[in-house]
């Protein structure tokens, strides 16, 4: 039996669904940015831009109110989030290890 590789693409835009999906049609999974968990992907990760665009917001108030941007603390996200497709798992006759499911932020069905 011939080994099968997986490539993996992260992919950001507008197209990710289309993307995703002639992905699939190969055989290969995607790896897609948190926003864009469900269009088919296998994996999505990273952080939720609604968290950072708060975040920025917070410290431009900083700075309009005049504080110092050498005052300001430099911030890092550490709210990392990942989510699991399993349709897309069924559809590569995958099996996702049960250590990866319990790290999942969220699962979809």
């Amino acid at each position: 039996m011939a080994r099968r590789r997986l490539w993996r693409w992260k992919i950001i835009g507008v197209h990710a669904a289309q993307i995703a999906e002639r992905a699939l049609s190969q055989n290969l999974s995607a790896l897609l940015a948190l926003e864009q968990a469900g269009s088919g992907g296998l994996l999505s990760y990273g952080t939720a831009l609604g968290q950072a665009a708060h975040r920025m917001a917070g410290q431009a108030s900083q700075l309009f109110e005049g504080c110092a941007a050498t005052e300001l603390p430099i911030e890092t996200l550490r709210c990392l989030d990942l989510v699991v497709d399993m349709r897309a798992a069924h559809r590569l006759r995958l099996t996702i290890p049960p250590e990866v499911l319990r790290r999942a932020g969220r699962v979809i069905q």
